[in-house]
Order: structure tokens, then sequence, then C-alpha cells
């Protein structure tokens, strides 16, 4: 028994150390997001026909630099900007999205995020979004077991904006969660909904309580990673907290329909409506 619970106390240390690492990087990149408005940014286009920033490579440089230095070198590192070797043997696991909604980034738009989630093979442990408001940045984050923190202080969640929804779309190809919006509305008139432009950021608002859900139909694994804990943390509800890692990399990284939300009534609503329009969801 001493054994098992020496080992349970080394491997909570070692949470503890990572997660004090992810708020270190948390703090300098909010700071590179800071100065990003004195600079150019110097855009290019991705093969995939998204852009990309020097910021959103800053970022992904100085999170790869900070874990290459620790004692955590090993870990692996999944991100949107850089490597995408996936493991499965490795079980810890950073996944990490520089700047979620680089297009509302470039645009000086308010929706764009840091997105950074350290897993056990498929368990959330903890997350960190850090975001722009009131011409700062704040970060939000939560650790498994010990709730949500915005800014380092326990944050307990306000009951959610009822009327008020937000989701995203890809508007490339059909897209579920748009027909789901739209059953939404016949449901509900008088209901707000928002185009946000980064999940990040809607996930968070989820939990911060600005929005009462928010929907996107395929989101890739590094959209998510960070706001599942923290939504997790909030004590709230999604759908899809426990990922299929198998899954995430045969498909690219892309995993299924993706809904937070404080209502569960509002949860099988949207589930209803999935089954009546015959979604994959």
């Amino acid at each position: 028994m001493r054994v098992h619970m020496s080992v349970k106390f080394n491997h909570e240390q070692l949470i503890r150390k990572r997660y004090e690492l992810a708020e270190r990087f948390a703090n300098q990149a909010g700071a590179i997001l800071q100065r990003s408005n004195l600079s150019s940014l110097s855009i290019k286009i991705k093969s995939d026909s998204t852009p990309i920033s020097k910021f959103d490579k800053a970022i992904d440089e100085l999170f790869r630099e900070m874990l290459f230095k620790s004692e955590f070198k090993h870990d692996q590192i999944i991100s949107e900007e850089g490597s995408r070797d996936f493991n499965l043997k490795v079980k810890e696991r950073w996944i990490l999205d520089s700047i979620d909604g680089t297009a509302n980034f470039i645009n000086r738009r308010s929706h764009f995020a840091v997105s950074l989630g350290y897993w056990e093979g498929t368990r959330p442990v903890f997350g960190f979004i850090v975001k722009p408001e009131n011409n700062s940045f704040i970060t939000l984050s939560a650790l498994r077991n010990h709730g949500m923190f915005l800014d380092n202080a326990t944050f307990i969640p306000p009951v959610a904006a009822r009327n008020i929804g937000g989701a995203d779309f890809n508007y490339k190809t059909y897209d579920p969660s748009f027909d789901i919006w739209m059953e939404l509305r016949k449901i509900n008139p008088m209901q707000e909904m928002r185009v946000l432009g980064s999940i990040a950021c809607g996930i968070s608002e989820v939990a911060t309580g600005k929005l009462s859900f928010y929907l996107h139909s395929c989101p890739k694994l590094w959209d998510v990673a960070a706001g599942i804990p923290i939504i997790l943390g909030a004590r709230m509800t999604t759908n899809k907290y426990i990922i299929d890692m198998n899954k995430a990399s045969e498909n690219n990284f892309e995993l299924g329909m993706f809904i937070a939300t404080q209502d569960k009534a509002t949860l099988e609503t949207i589930r209803e409506i999935s089954r009546k329009i015959r979604s994959p969801y």
C-alpha cells in the first residue's frame, strides 16, 4: 500500500509540474499576442487554403522549446502548425493550437485564442485557453479534480445566458450543424445565435456563462483539447470528452459532432434534431 500511495503521489507531482509549465507558457504566449498589435503579421496561406501568421509559428516554437528544455521532453506533441506524429504508445500527450481563429486574429477581431491541452492517453488532464478580453488577455484553465480557474483564481461559472447560442460551420461542404442551428431557431425564435470563428473561444464562453451552448460538426483534436478539460472543470456537459484517439489519427484528427452546454435539456434537444435530420451525430 505504501508503494501504491507513493506512485500515486509522484504521479500527481509530475502532473502539477506539467501544469506549472503550461501556466508559464500561457503567460508568455499572452505576451506574444500582446506584442502582435504592434507588428506586421507576415501572413501566408497554407496548403488547406487557411491563413497562418508569424505569431502562429512563434507560439508553436515557444512551447516546443519550453518542453524540450524541461524534464518532459519525451512527451508527445500534436499541434496544428507543427508535428502531427501520432504514437498511440505514448501516454503523455500535449495538444496545441497556437492560434485558434487565425482569420479573426489577422482581421483584429476578438475571437481567437491560444489553446493547450494535456492528456494521458484518451483522458483529459488539464487545459489552458488564452484569449483577448477588455484590451488585454485572460487565461482560463482547469486541472482534473481541481475545478476551473480564471487568471489563477478559482472561477465558479455563472448561470448561462439561456437565449444565446454559438456555433461554427464548415462552409466548403455540407455541415449538419447548420441544419441543427436552423432547427433551433425555429424552436426558439428569440434565441440569439452567434458565429464565433474560434472553437476554443466558443467552448470558453460556455464555460464562463456567456453562451448557453456551442456546437461544431467536425472539430480537429487540437481545437477542443484544452476546452474539454475546462468544460469538465466547470462541471458542465459535453458529449465528446472521451475521444477515440485511434479514430482521430485515422481520420486526420477530425472528431464527430461536438456540443458543449450547461443545459442537459439543450443537449437532448440537439440530439433529437440530429436524429430528425439524420445527421451523423
